[in-house]
């Protein structure tokens, strides 16, 4: 995903520059709008590129996806599947973190988006709903009101 507006698949506008446009408005013109599974790890969500995708241009309110457009977010994950045993070097290209790498595999998750997909594509059956996070569902309060261990005030 590019940090280059537009962001959304429906049209929206550019508050700095007024542009109005969208990632799917020439296919929608043209009547060829492709149905789209978007997946996206925890990586994608901590770099910020993940949310233009389903907020406003200025993040500060959730936007609609298009029908033909769902979007799944992989909560916990890092950019790819990990693998064990635990390691701090990465396969691909030797590089190397403080940490281990995460280890959640979730290559059977894509295997079952794809098998989704096309029966979605096919006719078979809709898609399950999107899931991913929003800015309407996000949770503020009071410190009294956030969940604390027992004996804890």
């Amino acid at each position: 995903m590019s940090n280059g507006f537009p962001f959304n698949d429906l049209t929206s506008t550019d508050p700095v520059t007024g542009r109005s446009d969208g990632l799917l408005g020439r296919l929608a013109a043209r009547r060829r709008v492709p149905k789209i599974f978007f997946t996206n790890s925890s990586t994608e969500y901590w770099r910020g590129d993940a949310s233009l995708i389903h907020t406003d241009a200025e993040g500060r309110r959730d936007v609609s996806l298009a029908a033909s457009v769902r979007l799944y977010h992989f909560a916990g994950t890092q950019h790819s599947a990990g693998t064990l045993p635990l390691t701090d070097t990465n396969p691909v290209d030797g590089a190397r973190g403080q940490q281990a790498l995460n280890s959640v595999d979730y290559n059977p998750l894509l295997r079952a988006a794809l098998v989704r997909m096309g029966r979605w594509v096919s006719g078979e059956e809709d898609p399950p709903p999107s899931r991913y996070p929003r800015l309407a569902t996000r949770v503020y309060g009071e410190r009294r009101d956030r969940w604390r261990p027992a004996g804890h005030g």
